[in-house]
């Protein structure tokens, strides 16, 4: 969860940056603003064929699929790695903690709710096939 975090935060950083004039006159990126956060919201957050999409890969993974996995983890490498670019400018503060604060609404609860569900089908499973004074 937590790198799903910084990786919104970096898409932020990256595609919607705000900009502004130093003392000196030079520009640089800065964190961007809460508008600007809730728009990028709007658009990819709250889809919900994107949170499905992550919840799916997520079953895929427990399941023993790792082709799924492997692009998955693949992916969230390469942020990583844009991740330690916008660390060493003093920005992994915001990365690791972007504005709006909805990230719980967002990920956490589908993801969590997917994964109480999924344990739920595999006690079932294994519940079902034999009785619990088997198991103790």
């Amino acid at each position: 969860m937590d790198f799903l975090r910084r990786a919104f935060g970096c898409f932020d950083r990256t595609w919607v940056a705000a900009q502004r004039s130093g003392e000196d006159g030079d520009k640089g990126v800065y964190p961007i603003f809460v508008l600007a956060f809730y728009k990028w919201r709007s658009n990819l957050t709250l889809c919900a064929r994107f949170v499905d999409t992550i919840v799916h890969l997520n079953y895929h993974e427990r399941s023993g699929s790792t082709a799924i996995a492997e692009l998955l983890s693949e992916a969230f490498t390469t942020l990583q790695s844009i991740h330690t670019r916008w660390a060493e400018y003093g920005l992994d503060h915001y990365i690791s903690h972007p504005p709006g604060g909805d990230f719980a609404q967002s990920f956490e609860m589908p993801l969590t709710a997917a994964t109480h569900k999924y344990y739920k089908i595999v006690a079932s499973r294994i519940t079902a096939g034999s009785g619990i004074e088997e198991l103790v």
